[in-house]
């Protein structure tokens, strides 16, 4: 439950309870002032506390109305804010978020990093497993991503076999940190179909927020690292300083390893 659903039933509980209490005490003062003043007394009295009576109760059915509509609206947000098939963030919202984020310190005094990943050969793997495998391959890169970032990332889909992560709080080296673990965990993944397995392996690219960074530079930077990740051999992560470097360093071991096609065991060894 996300905190504006918390505070929601918080306050409808409030609400509840204090009708509640309230309904309670005019029964109580309608009883005690039916013994006390008699029958004739009370019928007055009735008349003047059925209003009070229905008030209540006409309050706490708005109250239960307006909080099953507010909850009716977080849906269709989080609905038309996520990617269906992961869920994920879908693009739009990651980059009116990111975008926020970003302008809002546009000097960079606070560290974030961009991370832009791709999923290597997905094309491939739709070809050889068929689309269903390749849907719950983005299903398995999701799931990583979730388990590797904190909740205070934001974390999207970007459409394809692409995702992005904006890491708070965060310099290029823990950029580089975050990347590793999210490759070493995907490579760690596989998905059969067809009597085939196959593992997985995503190329990485990384860029730190530099003053004057806007979402559109910083996704450019990451996505020229992405793409020579891509050209060192797939399977590894490359920042935006290793890529303005002539000897830039490469972790992972797509660069070591070429990409292979499919072995007698029905296996990609390496992306």
């Amino acid at each position: 439950m996300d905190y504006d659903s918390s505070r929601e039933m918080r306050l409808f509980t409030l609400r509840v309870t204090v009708l509640s209490v309230v309904v309670s005490v005019l029964l109580t003062v309608g009883i005690l002032t039916m013994i006390e003043v008699g029958l004739r007394e009370f019928s007055l009295a009735v008349a003047l506390g059925v209003p009070a009576l229905v008030a209540p109760v006409v309050a706490y059915q708005v109250a239960r109305s307006y909080h099953e509509l507010a909850q009716a609206q977080r849906q269709l947000r989080r609905a038309a804010e996520s990617d269906a098939l992961t869920g994920l963030w879908n693009r739009s919202a990651f980059a009116r978020s990111a975008s926020a984020l970003l302008g809002s310190d546009p000097q960079a005094r606070r560290p974030r990093c961009l991370l832009f990943i791709d999923a290597d050969h997905f094309k491939r793997l739709n070809d050889s497993l068929g689309h269903l495998a390749g849907d719950e391959a983005l299903v398995v890169l999701a799931d990583v991503l979730r388990t590797q970032c904190r909740t205070s990332d934001l974390v999207a889909r970007m459409g394809g076999e692409e995702f992005a992560v904006l890491l708070r709080d965060a310099d290029e080296e823990v950029g580089r940190a975050t990347a590793e673990r999210i490759r070493k965990a995907v490579f760690a993944r596989t998905v059969t179909s067809r009597n085939l397995t196959v593992n997985l392996s995503v190329s990485i690219g990384v860029a730190a927020q530099q003053p004057g960074d806007d979402l559109e530079s910083l996704l450019s930077a990451a996505d020229h690292a992405l793409y020579e990740a891509k050209g060192a051999g797939r399977n590894c992560v490359l920042t935006r300083s290793d890529v303005r470097r002539t000897r830039r360093p490469v972790t992972g071991i797509g660069a070591a390893v070429p990409s292979l096609p499919l072995d007698a065991a029905g296996m990609f060894p390496y992306h």
